[in-house]
């Protein structure tokens, strides 16, 4: 990562603008001072004001946004960006007697921006979506730990208590000044997530990794327990923040007026039988390939899916869970290439994964191409009437497609091979085919019948 910002010619050459520009904007005297005050269109950064302006701003902005396209998504982030620039270009003036050295700020800056995102993590927020029984403390599913809070803690003083702060369990996640030391109490179940990211994206980067493996946990629930999984169609959550038990918002009619009721939240109960799921070699090593998959594999595209899916189940908008939903069927069954006729390629595709004969085939190609037309209506003109019925068939569709690749479809499998067995199996063959179920990995489950 170091040597690709190094060595892009774009990123260097618009560097070296910014740089000329803020150096130009630095304040120097008393007198300079004075002007930046008055117009308040300032930056101080280290003791250094900087006269802000059209020109700077525009540097500022090319700089920083081709920073972070280098760095990808994970890695980059503006506001990251913007302040180590800032703060690269301050030191460098303070070091030079307000003379910036364009070479080495420039590699300074790039160390900053490598090491801010490359720092190992660990995520801690509240788990809103768990409840341990059967004196299950804890549970792992890849990067992603659930677990009492107090199991979090034990053992690890040294993340514990620093100089002036320390960390602890009450009844919720909160921050208490006490004295000269902060007090983090963290909520009584926590989610904790390993992670590399830009400091800005460590938030969005955290909850996608928890949906990813939500939605890897749900598909490989134990039927003796899933009664005590969030039910089909219902609204799921945020897993960071507790759903309100009762409505806030009231029915004003020519009667008397009502309000919305209560509901209970959805949440997923980890007793034994889930415990020695996720703890089986089977699980950890669809987890592997799920959260670290090999490139271009179906592993890669699961992963994508899982996180839209339950995306989906966390949102209450049927036009938004349809999107999502749909999301994550194209994640799993679309073509790498921008031509390919996306309609028709996934109502076959998921046809012949749904169906092993030409009647049950057709129906369901047929059903997901009506359910496409809402869907499309809903992107293209912005319709947003859908109804339930149609939202809750997407959700079935995509956990059943889910379900069926899972058991039968070993996830190191390039995604093109796979892809091509389907195209082949939508004229008539069978699916899998008898070479892909001799080659499912010894953990996959056998094949659904």
């Amino acid at each position: 990562m170091k040597q690709k910002l190094l060595s892009d010619k774009k990123l260097r050459c618009l560097s070296e603008a910014f740089f000329d520009a803020a150096t130009i904007s630095a304040a120097n005297d008393i007198d300079g001072v004075k002007a930046a005050f008055k117009s308040s269109n300032f930056k101080m950064v280290n003791g250094i004001i900087f006269h802000l302006n059209a020109s700077l701003r525009k540097s500022e902005r090319e700089f920083v946004s081709q920073c972070s396209r280098l760095l990808g998504t994970r890695f980059g982030n503006i506001g990251d960006i913007s302040n180590l620039a800032w703060k690269s270009v301050s030191q460098s003036l303070a070091c030079g007697e307000h003379k910036l050295d364009k070479t080495i700020t420039f590699k300074q800056f790039v160390d900053a921006v490598v090491e801010s995102g490359q720092r190992d993590c660990r995520f801690l927020a509240p788990n809103a979506l768990i409840r341990f029984t059967d004196d299950v403390t804890s549970i792992s599913i890849g990067p992603v730990e659930a677990a009492l809070s107090t199991t979090l803690l034990v053992g690890d003083t040294g993340a514990r208590r620093g100089k002036n702060w320390q960390i602890g369990v009450g009844k919720e996640f909160r921050t208490i000044f006490a004295g000269d030391t902060v007090v983090f109490e963290l909520s009584p179940v926590s989610w904790a997530v390993a992670i590399k990211a830009a400091p800005g994206n460590l938030g969005e980067e955290a909850i996608w990794l928890v949906n990813v493996a939500l939605g890897l946990l749900r598909l490989s629930w134990p039927k003796v327990a899933y009664h005590m999984c969030p039910a089909f169609s219902e609204i799921e959550g945020n897993p960071f923040t507790a759903r309100q038990s009762r409505t806030q918002h009231l029915h004003l009619t020519e009667g008397d007026p009502s309000e919305g009721g209560t509901r209970s939240p959805a949440y997923y109960e980890i007793g034994a039988a889930v415990r020695d799921v996720v703890a089986s070699e089977e699980f950890k090593a669809r987890a592997e390939a799920i959260f670290v998959p090999k490139q271009k594999s179906v592993g890669e595209r699961f992963s994508q899916g899982l996180g839209w899916m339950t995306r989906g189940r966390q949102t209450e908008d049927r036009a938004e869970r349809m999107l999502h939903f749909f999301t994550a069927i194209e994640a799993l069954l679309s073509a790498d290439g921008k031509n390919a006729p996306i309609v028709q390629t996934v109502a076959r595709h998921a046809a012949v994964i749904l169906s092993h004969n030409a009647e049950g085939r057709a129906a369901i190609a047929a059903d997901c191409k009506s359910l496409y037309g809402t869907r499309s209506a809903l992107v293209h003109t912005g319709k947003r009437g859908v109804f339930t019925e149609d939202a809750s068939k997407a959700e079935a569709y995509a956990e059943m497609l889910y379900m069926v690749v899972l058991e039968k479809v070993n996830l190191a499998t390039p995604y093109q091979e796979f892809y091509q067995s389907l195209d082949h199996a939508s004229f008539g063959s069978p699916w899998p085919p008898v070479d892909e179920k001799q080659k499912v990995h010894a953990l996959s489950a056998d094949p659904i019948d």
